[in-house]
């Protein structure tokens, strides 16, 4: 699994006038309540963002129905992936580098849960992550593809909720921040879950779709 992290290109989406931050930088502002720790933003390349919550009713902090649910859904996925030496992690955040600190729907760890006790999983340490889309869907499909890619994270796994589709993207190539393998899967279909070390897990669309 890759370790080397080459940072992605901003995005045109971001305006230049925005000073960056690092990670060390946010997590001292959460500490000491500058930012409210209540999981609604995520550091990514530098800039805190909050997370879309579409179909939550206006509230940028709650989950609306569907979004829940298929969280809901990845939760159960626990005991089909949970061994030894890995687990799923639930809206936590994972370390891209010192400026990035996404906090993904889903992310298949590898290690025990107690061994990430002083310190977040790196890109090193992630097999797969998993993100819900809606209204997010341009910042996952964009920024987040850049970042994931860019740290050499194995696959990555959107749940468009749009299209009531998954899209998988894999074949990371970290030089340009791009996955250079996409294939999509309804229901009915089936798509096999990186689980790290040459290991997959044939998953049923249905069971991450609405």
């Amino acid at each position: 699994m890759a370790t080397h992290y080459v940072e992605p290109p901003p995005s045109p989406r971001l305006t230049r006038s925005i000073v960056r931050m690092n990670a060390s930088q946010y997590h001292r502002m959460l500490e000491q309540g500058i930012i409210p720790e209540d999981a609604s933003t995520e550091l990514l390349n530098g800039i805190i963002v909050h997370k879309d919550r579409s179909d939550s009713g206006g509230d940028p902090i709650g989950h609306g129905p569907r979004h829940r649910l298929i969280v809901r859904l990845l939760a159960r996925l626990v005991l089909r992936i949970d061994s030894s030496d890995r687990h799923l992690q639930i809206q936590l955040p994972i370390r891209l580098s010192l400026i990035s600190e996404p906090e993904p729907d889903g992310a298949v760890i590898l290690g025990s849960d107690r061994q990430f006790a002083d310190d977040l999983p790196g890109a090193e340490h992630v097999a797969s992550v998993i993100e819900v889309a809606d209204s997010s869907l341009e910042r996952d499909a964009e920024e987040k593809h850049r970042a994931y890619a860019g740290a050499g994270i194995p696959q990555y796994v959107i749940v468009n909720l749009r299209e009531n589709k998954l899209e998988i993207h894999s074949a990371p190539e970290p030089a340009v921040g791009r996955y250079a393998s996409i294939r999509r899967a309804g229901k009915g279909e089936t798509f096999e879950l990186h689980l790290g070390g040459g290991r997959f897990l044939e998953i049923a669309a249905d069971d991450l779709l609405p």
